[in-house]
């Protein structure tokens, strides 16, 4: 089972509190997401957990483009890339 299906895709308001995987959900208030035996295997999760959906959001994107966008895209991957214009 992926880390998505068990606790959802990420908000941008997790973080890593020791053997915790925690959700803000208010001021100074936050949620236990998951609980792990060792910080090692929280860190583990949680990057795996964000490189799950971080792959998922780059496929949307790259299916979204036109081949217009596609084009500038790939120019300024090249400029990026070399420094030329």
């Amino acid at each position: 089972m992926k880390y998505t299906e068990m606790w959802g895709k990420p908000q941008g308001n997790e973080l890593i509190w020791g053997r915790l995987i925690l959700r803000m959900v208010g001021v100074h208030k936050f949620k236990k997401v998951a609980y792990f035996d060792n910080y090692l295997d929280a860190q583990s999760a949680f990057s795996e957990w964000l490189k799950e959906n971080d792959s998922i959001q780059n496929n949307e994107i790259e299916n979204s483009l036109d081949v217009e966008d596609q084009g500038l895209l790939e120019l300024a991957e090249f400029v990026h890339r070399t420094g030329k214009k």
